[in-house]
């Protein structure tokens, strides 16, 4: 009998993952390199994900990137990137996260933010992350426990921050990045 039962309590404990948990075991149902998503509501894009490789999970509608890159358009021209290890493009939530070395750089604005994780909600064009930050402008370092960001990047609250601003007040100035310098990390 006690046998029995350690079998039963095994076999329920075995069944009751996450159902919602993508299962590594089955694996993705569709593999592609080289991989472009994007979405417009005019003539010009208003965003891009690009993937070096990306894994279709079609029950769960969900897609797993590696090396994904993130581009903000402004006007018709590329403005923001976000760029990360890996990431992950739920479908039905429209919903991208960005994880691993996430580096977020504006071209207009002249900064370049560093953490481990970003969120993008592309139905509320929203961008947000609860992990530590890093954001450089010019000779200006601002340090975070996270953010909340408009998807342009053009406004951005900044949770428990700390300003160290240069000694030189001529160094205070932003310094405007080149596309070469946004897409670089330090």
């Amino acid at each position: 009998m006690k046998t029995l039962l350690i079998l039963l309590l095994t076999f329920f404990v075995a069944c009751s993952g996450d159902k919602n948990q993508i299962s590594q075991e089955t694996g993705p149902q569709q593999e592609a390199t080289k991989i472009i998503i994007s979405q417009a509501q005019s003539a010009q894009n208003d965003w891009s994900l690009k993937a070096a490789k990306a894994e279709f999970y079609d029950i769960q509608n969900q897609v797993r990137l590696y090396w994904p890159i993130l581009i903000y358009n402004k006007n018709g021209v590329q403005d923001n990137t976000l760029k990360a290890k890996e990431g992950w493009f739920d479908i039905s939530k429209n919903l991208i996260v960005m994880q691993g070395d996430v580096l977020i750089s504006s071209l207009s604005e002249g900064f370049k933010i560093n953490t481990a994780e970003v969120f993008y909600d592309t139905s509320k064009k929203e961008a947000w992350s609860i992990t530590p930050i890093k954001m450089k402008r010019g000779k200006t370092t601002l340090n975070a426990k996270g953010f909340k960001a408009t998807d342009n990047f053009n406004q951005i609250e900044l949770f428990n921050q700390k300003t160290t601003l240069p000694k030189d007040m001529q160094d205070f100035k932003p310094a405007p990045l080149t596309l070469q310098e946004a897409l670089n990390e330090d």
